[in-house]
């Protein structure tokens, strides 16, 4: 198999004789087959988006299908070489080619010439031209990460504006994140940059500041593995596969830490993968996530969360803190959670932080609720900030200056009501607080991103001043940022060429 994609009733596989099989998750059975690519080309190239899957071969295609019917719906052309990965965002499709291009269609341009002939498009843009195969493409928001394998860098580029239309191309933003060896894949997550390099290494990036974090090794355990292929991040894991191996290594995205030692062999029985015993080698790992769990059968997170998974574990606990799958069982779901949560998995030390402070499924204790809290927010849980923010509000050990810290961090990760805490504490600039008055909320993307900078800058300033820190991390990346837009409006003074949108990270006050 040379692509897997997974979606809440099917597994959706591609294989190097260019068919797509797709299976029902619930019984295993094939639901049906389809001949994607002629002359037994590969399908590299898998992406589900709506009801439609989009494939990628090496017959230079990019092709949509209907997921009910199996019926091709579009074909998009202007290729020179085989399809290596697909994007796509909205009416958006990106596709990455083996020559490095790396081009832009758009589903609304596509059309038939007549009543008999097929739905095609050509390319509205090129995006960027990478020296060698781009082998992972990753949209975040308005940004695309890829790799740039042999530049020996991943590659972000901004070229969605806050409206969603497409950003034209001398305004478009490029940031570089130099690796010093060949990048097979790049991944986003948790406001970091993740690049998967040749010498067996995941570097770890701040994505704003571009500041290297971490080197973490990702060799695997056994021999013949030849190099690192593919990449998935989750929440605190990192999964790598291997060339030449049935090897899936599992590590740690803090410490860096092996986290099974033995590692997924041959590609059975894995608990977070797909799991497709197809007689050939691992060449995708398929990282189920934590909201397609909760509807999973229970029986597969059990075996899951027994053997350690700590996505298993937080949605086995979910599923029984709520009763979305049955009756309730607190004790339980706090037990889980604290499992998970001695892992490091944030959302996890969240809620058993909560469970703690209420006093459910466990006694009642707010010191080891703000105990938890401390560990969730200090790797950016939004709900976990608040959580903390209003601990700190109150009682012997309050402390208003960081809560405001706390607090604008949440407003940042998109926590509904931090906004409005923010307000109640001051911590909004007084022209802020005017705008707020005068005309509410802003409406408009761009105003509540200038509105949550403005917020963030200030609160940052003060918690780098009460030697908060993180603040100064913070306070680093906001200026990197203010340079780069500084040499924009330059450019712009000096007539070469319009001022891009602003780079503040994607920090929204909410409604």
């Amino acid at each position: 198999m040379q692509c897997v994609e997974v979606t809440q009733d099917l597994i959706v596989a591609g294989d190097s004789s260019g068919l797509m099989r797709m299976w029902s998750r619930e019984s295993g059975e094939v639901v049906r087959d389809i001949q994607v690519a002629k002359e037994h080309k590969y399908v590299k190239a898998l992406v589900i988006s709506g009801d439609s899957v989009f494939t990628g071969d090496y017959c230079n295609l990019v092709q949509q299908w209907s997921l009910s019917t199996g019926q091709r719906e579009a074909v998009f052309t202007g290729n020179k070489a085989g399809i290596v990965s697909l994007a796509v965002s909205g009416d958006y499709i990106i596709s990455g080619g083996g020559d490095g291009a790396v081009l832009l269609f758009d589903r609304r341009t596509a059309k038939a010439a007549d009543e008999s002939s097929e739905v095609t498009a050509e390319p509205v843009a090129l995006l960027y031209k990478a020296s060698g195969f781009v082998c992972s493409l990753a949209i975040t928001d308005d940004r695309l990460l890829l790799p740039d394998r042999d530049q020996d860098k991943a590659v972000s580029i901004r070229f969605l504006t806050h409206t969603g239309e497409l950003v034209p191309e001398n305004i478009r933003d490029k940031r570089s994140y130099k690796c010093g060896m060949q990048v097979w894949q790049a991944v986003a997550a948790a406001g970091c940059v993740y690049a998967l390099c040749r010498d067996f290494t995941v570097k770890k990036f701040a994505a704003g500041s571009r500041q290297l974090l971490q080197t973490i090794n990702v060799k695997a355990v056994a021999q013949e593995a030849k190099n690192p292929y593919t990449l998935k991040v989750s929440q605190d894991r990192i999964y790598v596969s291997y060339i030449s191996s049935g090897e899936i290594g599992v590590f740690s995205t803090e410490g860096g830490r092996r986290q099974m030692e033995k590692a997924f062999k041959g590609h059975q029985g894995a608990p977070e993968t797909a799991q497709l015993r197809s007689g050939q080698k691992v060449f995708q790992v398929v990282c189920i996530s934590v909201s397609s769990y909760t509807s999973m059968d229970i029986s597969l997170l059990e075996r899951a969360a027994a053997v350690g998974s700590t996505e298993a574990q937080y949605a086995l606990g979910a599923a029984l803190l709520t009763g979305s799958d049955g009756e309730k069982d607190l004790p339980r779901a706090a037990s889980l959670f604290r499992a998970a949560a001695l892992q490091g998995q944030a959302a996890a030390q969240c809620n058993l932080g909560a469970m703690c402070a209420q006093g459910l499924g466990v006694p009642q204790d707010t010191a080891e609720a703000k105990i938890w809290y401390e560990k969730s927010a200090a790797q950016g849980n939004p709900d976990a900030q608040f959580n903390l923010a209003m601990v700190l509000l109150t009682g012997p050990a309050a402390d208003l200056s960081r809560a405001r810290c706390l607090a604008s961090e949440a407003a940042a990760g998109g926590h509904p009501k931090a906004g409005a805490l923010l307000e109640k504490l001051g911590a909004l600039p007084e022209e802020v607080k005017d705008s707020f008055k005068t005309q509410g909320t802003p409406a408009d993307p761009t105003a509540k991103r200038l509105t949550a900078a403005l917020l963030e800058t200030r609160t940052l300033l003060q918690g780098l001043a009460l030697g908060e820190p993180r603040a100064e991390a913070f306070v680093q990346d906001l200026l990197c940022q203010l340079e780069e837009l500084q040499d924009d409006l330059q450019r712009f003074k000096d007539g070469q060429e319009q001022p891009a949108k602003s780079r503040f990270r994607d920090a929204e006050i909410v409604d």
